[in-house]
């Protein structure tokens, strides 16, 4: 299975790519539009690692149940996680520091777990696709 090792490389590297726009968008100095950013940030990186394991997923009904189901344990994260940071921006000076610094750690950690989810996920729908290909397999 040389080929979803190279898959699995190619998609830890989207993952981290994806990661560092989080991590820059966690910079943006006003309030919630951090957030924003990377919730649209992260969309697109699932929709780059799906591509790379040649599923097809966009981001019509089906996907955004996806996306729910899978991620909703890390979306409640960030989303709780950027709520303090963002807030934070609004106070002048020392706010948007630590609000930037806060959420950009947050955006990157939640982008790259999300990213491993949907590795691990993409893999086993693989794995799942070879097995019932296999003669004999229940």
């Amino acid at each position: 299975m040389p080929e979803d090792r190279g898959a699995r490389q190619r998609a830890l590297l989207i993952t981290r790519r994806y990661s560092r726009y989080c991590l820059g968008a966690g910079l943006l100095p006003l309030p919630w539009v951090d957030v924003a950013a990377a919730s649209v940030i992260q969309l697109n990186m699932i929709v780059a690692i799906a591509a790379e394991y040649g599923e097809p997923f966009a981001a019509d009904h089906s996907g955004r149940a996806l996306i729910a189901s899978l991620a909703g344990g890390v979306g409640a994260a960030r989303l709780g996680g950027a709520l303090l940071p963002s807030v934070a921006k609004a106070v002048p000076g020392v706010g948007w520091l630590a609000g930037g610094i806060s959420g950009s750690a947050a955006g990157y950690a939640t982008t790259y777990g999300l990213g491993l989810t949907f590795i691990e996920y993409f893999e086993e729908q693989a794995r799942c696709r070879l097995r019932l290909q296999q003669p004999g397999t229940p």
